[in-house]
């Protein structure tokens, strides 16, 4: 009998080539994980597969996109074109769970929304005196939740890669 896995589709943040594998597990999260581990810019999630074929399915897919192959299991193929690979082999009943994975999230996202401070980041980080960058980091990113990496890297006079080192 076979047991439930996934086929995942990853990448590097900012970098174009999709990783296709598979997990043993109905969630890549374990394997996410492990994948963050090697990137040093940060990783996407942009979809799995939940299937009772992963391994058969991962197979039939670098098959069919040989042509796009980079190495191993790496694909220059653009996110649409994995988003539409993943729609295509989605069941109805897992589009539902995602939809309501989703509608939870957005829930407990609306919960946490508060009004920005009235301080800007720049200058909150200028008034207070931290002991090492990844307080300033911690604290900025508590107070300004929606800050991004490169925001960041600015206020605090460092490297993107830094600033995902000390996250």
């Amino acid at each position: 009998m076979k047991e439930k896995g996934c086929v995942y589709f990853f990448k590097h943040v900012g970098l174009s080539p999709i990783k296709i594998g598979f997990s043993t597990h109905e969630s890549p999260l374990g394997r996410f994980n492990q994948f963050k581990t090697y990137a040093p810019f940060g990783a996407e999630l942009i979809g799995f597969i939940p299937t009772i074929e992963a391994k058969e399915l991962e197979t039939s897919l670098h098959n069919k996109l040989s042509a796009d192959r980079l190495e191993g299991e790496w694909f220059d193929i653009k996110v649409s074109k994995a988003m539409d690979i993943i729609e295509k082999y989605t069941s109805i009943e897992d589009v539902k769970r995602r939809n309501d994975f989703e509608i939870a999230y957005c829930k407990e996202l609306e919960k946490n929304i508060t009004t920005p401070p009235e301080e800007t980041p720049e200058d909150f980080y200028k008034k207070n005196k931290f002991e090492n960058r990844k307080d300033a980091v911690m604290a900025l990113l508590d107070n300004y939740p929606y800050i991004g990496v490169t925001k960041l890297s600015k206020i605090l006079g460092v490297s993107r890669p830094t600033i995902y080192r000390l996250k």
